[in-house]
């Protein structure tokens, strides 16, 4: 008791754009690898994997998300 577990992990993540190469939005995909706690006495060892997924929106005049429109 009172002891913190070790914890050792690796991650990798990858940036896509949106649709095609004109526009700054972004896909965003990470995965994390990792193994925390220890075997030793009556502890146990957890190995996990956790996937994250996100969007970058940027604003920017070729974004139609962005364009200000005008009402006649």
């Amino acid at each position: 008791q009172g002891q913190q577990l070790g914890k050792i992990g690796t991650t990798f993540g990858l940036s896509l754009p949106l649709l095609n190469s004109s526009t700054r939005s972004r896909f965003n995909l990470g995965v994390e690898l990792g193994e925390r706690g220890t075997m030793e006495g009556d502890r146990i060892r957890e190995r996990y994997a956790d996937i994250y997924i996100g969007f970058t929106i940027t604003p920017d005049i070729r974004e139609v998300w962005f364009r200000k429109r005008r009402i006649q």
